[in-house]
């Protein structure tokens, strides 16, 4: 079966459907469904379904297609979408939106079918965006400010507020999640994450401070998702083949309750990402260094 632009998976025939008889454009990059199961597309597109958007439409429970708004479209590709806990669609990418400037992210208001902007949006490229229990929403990208507050490529909007999650991302964010915990893990093309160096561009922030991934992949990262009822993490990266490295961890304890001074010797071949004092948090990294 040819799929044009968005099909589904039916589980009970064991086949695919197409659910766009027509489709002009590069791409559907990112879907969503609300709480009455209308499903969301978003991506590069001008034709989809038998209608004429640009790059987002949705499509309701009897299998038509219809514009996201009043006059439908946006000024730039759909990025990503999902719903909040409010019900409503968050659509990340495009300056403007069915006319409303929402500044790189929007929020479709589905009672009311209009759209709006959270604050004063984004002033750089907005790549993924995800939620966590509590609701608050987390955006990453290539903006440096969100809300005219500074955070670096990654920034978190509690319903009224931006606010930047420490020092963020040396450079752009890719994809980001969040676990039930509220763990939130981002991928890209940084190198240092809260300041700290990380090895291929995957970092995760408690909610307090940052913490740097010591694996090692065989190419690019470039997609992340928690499982739906535990904080299993999983990562795809592009390369057919490859070991996946992880860091061994040796750990010292001191049993006794005299002051120590350690010395610490390595001993090659290997690579020493750091040392870590599991009491107070503290660390010292190394970068590129191989014995």
């Amino acid at each position: 079966m040819t799929i044009r632009g968005l099909g589904r998976y039916n589980l009970s025939a064991g086949t695919f459907e197409n659910l766009s008889n027509t489709f002009t454009g590069s791409f559907v990059q990112a879907i969503e469904f609300d709480h009455n199961n209308v499903l969301y597309a978003g991506g590069s597109f001008s034709q989809i379904g038998g209608i004429t958007t640009a790059n987002i439409a949705k499509r309701d429970t009897t299998g038509a297609w219809s514009i996201v708004g009043s006059t439908g479209g946006t000024s730039g590709t759909v990025n990503d979408l999902k719903r909040g806990l409010d019900g409503n669609i968050y659509c990340a990418g495009p300056v403007s939106i069915d006319g409303v400037t929402v500044t790189r992210l929007g929020k479709y208001t589905v009672s009311i079918a209009t759209w709006s902007t959270l604050g004063t949006g984004l002033n750089g490229a907005t790549t993924a965006i995800a939620f966590d229990a509590a609701g608050n929403l987390y955006a990453t990208g290539a903006f440096t400010t969100a809300g005219g507050v500074s955070a670096n490529r990654i920034a978190k909007w509690n319903g009224t507020n931006w606010s930047p999650l420490g020092s963020g991302l040396n450079n752009d964010g890719v994809d980001i999640a969040v676990s039930p915990g509220g763990t939130v893990s981002v991928i890209g093309t940084f190198t240092t994450v809260g300041g700290l160096t990380t090895i291929d561009g995957l970092g995760f922030w408690n909610g307090t401070q940052w913490n740097a991934s010591d694996v090692d992949f065989p190419n690019t990262v470039i997609s992340i998702d928690y499982a739906y009822n535990n904080s299993d993490l999983y990562i795809s990266y592009n390369a057919p083949v490859g070991a996946v490295n992880a860091a061994a961890v040796n750990v010292l304890t001191n049993v006794g309750q005299a002051r120590t001074f350690p010395q610490f010797r390595f001993v090659g071949p290997g690579t020493p990402i750091a040392i870590t004092n599991y009491t107070t948090g503290k660390a010292i990294h190394f970068t590129n260094l191989t014995l």
